[in-house]
């Protein structure tokens, strides 16, 4: 779900927790922020794209391909449009607009199309998926993937849950990290700089 679905669905008690990009400021009384990941978007494609051979890519380079959108209404669809105007395109040629994750990055697997992904969910899906980040940096807005939390001390079940979910994706950033460095000792490009804090 997204934003507006799921905190109401916090806020009255019938969700004890979400995980989903937001504004720290976005989150009313009541709930409790927890940021998990830096929110970074990429533009990703799949492994072998013409423009990942490219020297020097620069953002007029992508104009010339088709895009695939994540559902509209969705805050991936909004930065996927910011992407595109910043390009300078009038017109934003969608070969496919999907309403999942796993639909939208077996489209991208198969074909030459672009789209707008959080770098963690490139990195996660590299290698099952055969996606990459094109190595060009590209407006953000300013939203981490955070868990989100009814304020309730005194369940045992949601203190579990906070401190699992906080250490896996501690791991998840660690390795994400830990490769940008190894990239940058072998003299690699890195799609993105990754900031951890």
């Amino acid at each position: 779900g997204y934003l507006g679905e799921l905190l109401p669905l916090l806020a009255d008690g019938t969700l004890d927790a979400a995980i989903l990009p937001i504004h720290r400021a976005s989150a009313p009384t009541g709930l409790r922020l927890i940021r998990l990941l830096p929110g970074r978007n990429v533009i990703a494609c799949r492994q072998g794209h013409p423009l990942l051979r490219k020297r020097n890519l620069a953002l007029p380079d992508i104009g010339a391909y088709s895009w695939i959108a994540p559902p509209a209404g969705s805050p991936l669809y909004n930065d996927l449009k910011s992407v595109v105007a910043a390009i300078g395109l009038t017109d934003l040629r969608i070969a496919f607009s999907g309403g999942s994750l796993n639909a939208v990055t077996s489209m991208i697997a198969a074909s030459d199309a672009l789209t707008v992904l959080p770098y963690s969910v490139v990195f996660s899906l590299r290698r099952a998926l055969a996606i990459e980040a094109l190595n060009i940096r590209i407006e953000h807005p300013e939203r981490d993937l955070c868990i989100v939390l009814r304020e309730d001390p005194t369940s045992q079940v949601l203190r579990k849950f906070e401190r699992f979910t906080k250490a896996a994706f501690a791991t998840l950033e660690d390795t994400i990290l830990h490769a940008e460095r190894k990239a940058m000792w072998q003299g690699g490009l890195l799609p993105v700089s990754w900031t951890a804090g």
